[in-house]
């Protein structure tokens, strides 16, 4: 771990000793915001703990945390050319390393908790859960990319045109709600712009990434869509796809839907 911790001041990165299995800090760490410590502070330190503590903001280092691998896996396509950056897996999801040539701004963004300030707990240290921090193969502490600015790899959410669904005119099926549902709302009623490209089946802009190239599917046979990108963790039916868009669960989306059918039906 000394040696571990001597690379990153090499590189004018303040590392910090972390408690064992824990994620605090295991001295006053205030100071190391503003000057790096001292290769003999460093050597005493970890001759002593074995977790590792990277200071963010010095040297505008910034690192995107991402709270589990759906927000990473949903950031990923919009920029594979800064995913190779220095990379480690944490307990529930990813850490990416950037420098920046601007000082970084405080962002926080859905799934993602952008550390300009304070501190990360770096590899190999062992989180409470046991896990051990690790770095994804091929991507040392080498590999941390320089951005000219924050925003070119952690920019406002992807804008979503609003979406509505029309719902056919035609009377209760029977049967469960559910059902009715996806015989009263279909998927391309929400994607005007789709075209066709063979019987049942169409293709549009995904509307979960900056998409150039339509790579939004919708299957009308079987009322499902989804992204080739891999926006989306499954195929989709209209439920899951109204909360996706409106960012819902699917039993808020239900609720919403059936608002519809039983005041045509009558029913309450």
């Amino acid at each position: 771990m000394i040696n571990i911790a001597l690379n990153w001041l090499k590189k004018g990165i303040a590392p910090i000793p972390v408690l064992f299995r824990d994620k605090k800090p295991a001295i006053k760490w205030e100071e190391f915001q503003h000057r790096l410590p001292t290769e003999a502070e460093v050597k005493s330190w970890f001759s002593m703990h074995r977790n590792l503590g990277l200071i963010c903001g010095w040297q505008n280092l910034v690192v995107l945390d991402f709270d589990d691998w759906q927000a990473f896996y949903d950031w990923h396509p919009r920029y594979t050319q800064y995913a190779e950056t220095y990379s480690v897996v944490t307990n529930r999801g990813v850490h990416l390393y950037f420098y920046t040539d601007e000082t970084p701004a405080s962002l926080k963004l859905p799934g993602i908790d952008v550390k300009t300030s304070g501190y990360v707990v770096a590899p190999p240290s062992i989180h409470p859960s046991g896990l051990v921090y690790t770095e994804l193969p091929g991507r040392d502490i080498m590999r941390v990319k320089n951005v000219a600015c924050l925003t070119g790899v952690n920019p406002a959410p992807h804008t979503q045109q609003a979406r509505s669904f029309q719902r056919r005119p035609q009377p209760w099926q029977g049967g469960d709600l559910i059902s009715n549902i996806k015989a009263c709302y279909e998927i391309l009623s929400a994607f005007p712009n789709a075209r066709p490209t063979s019987r049942g089946w169409y293709v549009t802009q995904c509307p979960f990434h900056e998409d150039h190239n339509p790579s939004f599917w919708i299957d009308t046979n079987r009322g499902l869509c989804g992204c080739f990108a891999g926006c989306t963790e499954k195929p989709y039916d209209v439920i899951d796809l109204k909360a996706k868009l409106d960012h819902i669960t699917c039993e808020e989306a239900i609720a919403e839907m059936a608002t519809e059918i039983d005041w045509q039906r009558g029913w309450k």
